[in-house]
């Protein structure tokens, strides 16, 4: 259910990682 909210959230991770 909450799976589409770590979705966003590990994307967030990878940009800052990126960053």
């Amino acid at each position: 259910m909450e799976f589409e909210v770590v979705k966003e959230c590990e994307s967030t991770v990878q940009e800052k990682a990126l960053s």
